[in-house]
């Protein structure tokens, strides 16, 4: 059951860094765009302002009186503009921030999980060597090879060689270790259980 649970705040986790990566880059876009609008509106201003002191400098007649009504409205406008693109500017860094602040965080979980689990591979691999090695006729013979561990940490597989009674290798045959809902566990070996070990292990494992 912490396993499932495990896995739904990974996969919330990664949703959320997701949506946050697009939220981000719409944020980016958006400022582009409006960006250049206001570099446009910049240029056109400019232009309006030389034509304005081309042919008003020095004249109050009501034609350049509006112009220059116009004119200041445009310079107006163009302030807000800026002020809005520096706040834009300041949420995206902000967006920017807390985007690396998540990934920062689920990369630190993931580590954790990661050596976690590793640590419990290790163990749970060293107790199924001893649990065979136990069981064999001359302990001291016992040579391991291939040793892995499934893709969630509870089967170990691998292959074992050992003397048997007549002082003489056997050679090495491959072995799953499986526990049980009660963890309990059990180990099975080629030739001697009716089990795909293949499908039982080798298919899903991390080699130690």
């Amino acid at each position: 059951m912490a396993k499932a649970k495990d896995r739904k705040m990974s996969i919330s986790q990664q949703e959320e860094i997701q949506s946050f990566g697009e939220k981000l880059c719409l944020e980016r876009a958006l400022y582009v765009i409006h960006k250049e609008g206001v570099d446009k509106s910049a240029t056109f201003i400019d232009q309006q302002k030389r034509i304005y002191f081309k042919f008003c400098s020095g004249k109050t007649t009501s034609s350049c009186e509006s112009d220059n009504l116009n004119l200041k409205d445009l310079e107006n406008r163009f302030k807000n503009d800026v002020a809005a693109i520096e706040v834009q500017d300041k949420v995206i860094k902000r967006y920017a921030r807390e985007y690396e602040t998540l990934k920062s965080s689920a990369a630190r979980q993931n580590l954790s999980a990661s050596a976690e689990l590793k640590r419990k591979s290790s163990k749970s691999v060293d107790k199924v060597k001893q649990d065979i090695i136990d069981a064999m006729k001359d302990p001291e013979s016992v040579k391991f090879k291939n040793l892995s561990v499934s893709s969630d940490g509870s089967m170990v597989c691998g292959e074992v060689n050992a003397k048997n009674s007549m002082g003489g290798y056997d050679g090495f045959k491959k072995f799953v270790n499986i526990p049980d809902e009660l963890g309990h566990d059990f180990t099975f070996y080629e030739g001697h259980d009716p089990i795909d070990i293949e499908g039982a292990c080798y298919k899903q494992s991390r080699k130690r």
